[in-house]
């Protein structure tokens, strides 16, 4: 039987990010190409440049045997990088294929996706004061080991459903999609992130203030989550706060973002400023003012 981790246990300032690490080709919608390593490190390469100096980020991810060189390299020059929860693979790790149409739209495949994370794997993160869970790969880790890891765990749970919402067809093309293990993850959540198509793939509807308002206060409303953004790119985003037992809305601007721009990473920006926002104040509504402000200019990992 597993034993609850109180809050008083948790080390102030440590963040620990469960996901996966890509490999990424990406074809903007110029026609240029650029290589990459990305998934978390993009909320790495936030979180190290925003965080306090006394913090430390945690990154639980398997990493593949084409990453360990190049990455672990890196990593090891940011100071408040504790590479412990790092689990070192023989084969290749996730290479994802990115084709943009426009900013909003792309073309996406995944390539050698590597198994899901097990409970087991996550036990360095239960001293955490924040568990980021950011679905990379859609397969970073089991329903099973995440509804643990919520039972077991008393700190905030900030939770990028992402790529849980993709599938992936035999060629290895992901397409959007509702899985039926939605309700299950979504309770384990106490801040919850989301863009705009993903929110109409959950809900149905296309992301509006009257929509998410109203989606939140049916599904929501009953689990114990705290907040609920949806990103809306160069829109900027709603934040969805509880207050006196009711959800209110806030819509936050974008900032700028240069024509043209890569947007690989935003959304992993957006929520490695809103933490490091949070570290610092706690105030919900004003994380997600700079995060929605920061994250049109992504922080990119090894640049």
């Amino acid at each position: 039987m597993s034993v609850p981790v109180r809050v008083s246990r948790a080390k102030p300032g440590r963040i620990a990010i469960v996901g996966s690490i890509n490999r990424d080709e990406v074809w903007t919608e110029q026609g240029q190409h650029r290589r990459g390593w990305g998934g978390i490190l993009y909320n790495v390469a936030a979180l190290a440049q925003h965080l306090p100096a006394q913090a430390t980020v945690l990154p639980i991810a398997r990493l593949g045997r084409d990453a360990q060189r190049p990455v672990g390299r890196w990593l090891q020059t940011l100071r408040q990088v504790d590479t412990s929860g790092l689990l070192p693979m023989a084969r290749v790790g996730n290479l994802c294929e990115m084709r943009y149409k426009n900013a909003d739209e792309r073309h996406e495949r995944l390539l050698h996706r590597v198994p899901p994370l097990k409970y087991s794997d996550l036990r360095p993160a239960l001293t955490a004061e924040l568990i980021l869970v950011n679905f990379i790969s859609g397969n970073d880790i089991t329903i099973g080991a995440l509804e643990r890891l919520r039972r077991d765990y008393r700190g905030l749970i900030y939770m990028d459903i992402h790529s849980y919402l993709l599938g992936r067809h035999h060629d290895a093309t992901r397409f959007a999609r509702r899985p039926t293990g939605w309700r299950r993850i979504l309770p384990c959540a106490d801040v919850l992130q989301m863009n705009e198509v993903e929110f109409a793939t959950l809900s149905g509807q296309t992301a509006s203030s009257e929509s998410v308002l109203k989606w939140t206060n049916e599904i929501i409303a009953s689990m114990k989550c705290r907040c609920v953004m949806v990103t809306l790119g160069a829109l900027g985003s709603y934040c969805l706060t509880r207050w006196k037992g009711r959800w209110r809305l806030r819509h936050f601007p974008s900032g700028h973002r240069p024509r043209g721009a890569d947007p690989t990473g935003c959304g992993d920006t957006f929520s490695g400023l809103w933490i490091a926002s949070w570290v610092r104040s706690s105030n919900l509504l004003e994380c997600a003012r700079i995060a929605t402000a920061g994250a049109a200019r992504p922080i990119r990992p090894m640049a």
